[in-house]
């Protein structure tokens, strides 16, 4: 049995690339405070003023849509290990925190690394307007201000809000010695569409960063950030992830979608690919961040498990050809794969139904997953066909 690298499929926040990038503009003139590696500091809140009155001007009001979190104010360069000094400053601190960011980019992984940790919590994000007036941000050349691989950091949010005046900024991506080879530009590009898939972010933006002129910055409107689920309320949730086509190792096509658990943020991805000449299904577990090494999740997987999957009312029960295998050596640790034989009757009937289910015949199911979870067949037609 050929193994896929489900690199192809899922991001995963423990990239390893071989080109190290750096994503801010040196044209743009940062100066040595905005250089300054990035900070974490929780900060008050005005509406808790009223009852403490040795609280000046110096506290935030965060929008309503964002909740009534705590406020962890984020400020100055990213870099490849910010998400190390993040998951140290958050620790004990609950889901609905406000991570608001103030930035002009600086490591692109290390954005993406640390958007991935703000999801994992359930943390919410803010771009807020420019306030010079506030002590605590330190250099006004960075206040109300996401750029860059900032952006991309800001997409972790659960619920993501930008300030009237607030900026969210993109720009071709480069490293430091401003070359990259087609060959890494499209590497990055892939990595890049697959992290705005698993925000739930129209690859739009992806799009809009790739056309801008080089060393110049495109400040993404409202109208567009809200288009293309930039940002995003609560009265306006992530919709059901639709089918996609990625290239897999080999040359292979996987259709492939996945859905985020209701207990834990965790996901299950269910993918097909033809191998060897026969259809084969993918079931990909990846656990919550706080949970991939824990005992209670991967003692789940020591023992093969059927897959039931209904679809029109109809039950087909799929047996496994493998047995668990670590979902590819890029992928976090816990991430777990199995393959199953697809009947012909199950494709002719997900090909005519809006939506399908799947439970794994879990004995104890791993922490984090539901008993059952419902998929969507958007896309799905076009997807399988392709392959």
């Amino acid at each position: 049995m050929h193994s896929v690298n489900v690199n192809q499929i899922l991001f995963c926040c423990k990239l390893v690339l071989g080109v190290l990038l750096s994503s801010s503009l040196s044209a743009w003139g940062q100066s040595a405070t905005a250089d300054e590696a990035m900070s974490f500091q929780k900060v008050v809140r005005c509406d808790s003023a009223a009852s403490d009155k040795s609280i000046s001007s110096l506290c935030f009001t965060p929008p309503p849509e964002l909740g009534a979190g705590d406020v962890v104010l984020a400020q100055g360069k990213i870099e490849r290990k910010t998400e190390d000094a993040f998951g140290a400053a958050v620790k004990n601190m609950p889901a609905g925190t406000i991570v608001l960011l103030n930035s002009l980019g600086g490591d692109l992984v290390g954005g993406l690394r640390l958007g991935q940790s703000i999801r994992a919590r359930d943390f919410n994000t803010w771009i807020m307007d420019a306030q010079t007036e506030k002590t605590a941000i330190k250099d006004k050349k960075i206040s109300g201000k996401c750029f860059s691989s900032c952006a991309y950091t800001f997409l972790g949010g659960v619920v993501r809000k930008v300030d009237k005046t607030g900026q969210l900024g993109v720009h071709q991506f480069r490293n430091q010695e401003d070359k990259l080879d087609a060959n890494q530009a499209q590497k990055i590009s892939a990595m890049l569409a697959r992290y705005l898939d698993a925000m739930g972010i129209n690859r739009q933006l992806l799009d809009q960063a790739l056309l801008t002129e080089p060393g110049k910055m495109t400040l993404i409107p409202e109208i567009q950030r809200i288009a293309w689920n930039v940002e995003l309320s609560q009265t306006n949730p992530i919709a059901v992830s639709k089918w996609k086509l990625e290239a897999a190792a080999g040359g292979k096509r996987l259709a492939f979608t996945s859905v985020k658990q209701v207990k834990r943020n965790a996901y299950l991805t269910f993918a097909l690919t033809y191998i060897n000449g026969s259809l084969r299904g993918l079931l990909i577990a990846k656990p919550d961040a706080r949970d991939e090494q824990a005992t209670d999740w991967l003692s789940a997987f020591n023992e093969k498990v059927e897959l039931m999957t209904e679809v029109n009312s109809k039950l087909f029960v799929l047996r496994p050809v493998s047995d668990w295998e670590r979902a590819g050596q890029v992928n976090t640790p816990g991430t777990r794969q199995i393959w199953y034989v697809i009947p012909p009757e199950m494709i002719k009937e997900m090909l005519t139904a809006r939506q399908f289910k799947l439970k794994p015949q879990w004995a104890f199911p791993p922490m984090g997953m539901d008993a059952e979870t419902l998929f969507s067949t958007d896309g799905f037609k076009d997807n399988y066909s392709a392959l």
